[in-house]
């Protein structure tokens, strides 16, 4: 496989990948170019394989087929290229893992493998925002975010500080200069938003959460938006609070995390 920037190329793909029922923000929002990642395909002309990384290694294998011969050729990327800082890949986490990759790479003994079942969530037709506070992000809030609950906002996922100021749709819940809990977009992508939630240790388990994601999908309802709630199935905590704020469970997938022995 072999590296690719072509514009035209990824807006083709992105154009495909859209459409499926495995669609992930992050993964939209590299091949959009709204985020840092690198892509691979097989060959420059109709790619039959693409492997998307994400620069905070969350990546997504899109192929119709299943055969040692892919699994091989994604293995020799994760041995040997590098991302755009220059660093190996040395831990990647896959969206939809196949399950005849998972097999594959057990068998081929080079990696430690954690695998976790996965959840997604869409928001209830029915879920009542209006009667939420309205709420302005501001450039200090951004760094009361960044001492208070370590969320680098300007690397992680978005390229920059003013980059997640204007496109992560971020809702606060505050007293003073203390943010109890907030909820973002990680990454926008076919307009569709993928939630992060973060609640300060002093004030979890008392509600701000759901409050903050209420304020959050106030923002994204204004903008045609749809947000997305992604976990692990047995984050009972998160599963709860999906399901009490309106959230219906779409769909579970297998999450691979892999990393070098």
């Amino acid at each position: 496989m072999q590296p690719t920037n072509d514009i035209r190329l990824l807006n083709n793909i992105f154009l495909k990948y859209k459409n499926s029922n495995n669609f992930f923000p992050l993964i939209g929002a590299v091949l959009e170019g709204k985020q840092i990642g690198s892509v691979y395909v097989d060959k420059l002309i109709n790619p039959k394989i693409v492997l998307v990384v994400h620069k905070f290694r969350f990546a997504q294998i899109i192929s119709e087929d299943s055969t040692n011969a892919i699994w091989n050729m994604v293995c020799k990327v994760i041995d040997n290229e590098k991302d755009h800082k220059g660093n190996t890949f040395n831990k990647i986490r896959f969206y939809c893992a196949n399950p005849d990759f998972i097999k594959y790479l057990s068998t081929v003994n080079k990696y430690n493998l954690q695998l976790g079942e996965r959840v997604r969530f869409l928001p209830n037709e029915y879920l009542k925002i209006e009667s939420v506070e309205n709420f302005q992000l501001s450039k200090n809030d951004i760094e009361l975010l960044n001492e208070q609950h370590q969320i680098q906002t300007g690397s992680r996922f978005w390229n920059n500080n003013e980059d997640f100021f204007r496109n992560s749709y971020s809702y606060c819940v505050k007293e003073g200069n203390i943010i109890k809990s907030i909820c973002y977009a990680a990454a926008v992508s076919n307009n569709k938003a993928e939630i992060d939630v973060a609640t300060h240790i002093r004030f979890r388990k008392k509600g701000f959460a759901k409050e903050a994601v209420l304020g959050f999908l106030k923002l994204c309802s204004t903008r045609g938006i749809v947000p997305l709630w992604d976990c692990y199935e047995n984050n009972i905590a998160s599963v709860k609070t999906a399901i009490s704020i309106g959230f219906k469970k779409y769909f579970s997938y297998h999450f691979l995390i892999i990393s070098s022995k």
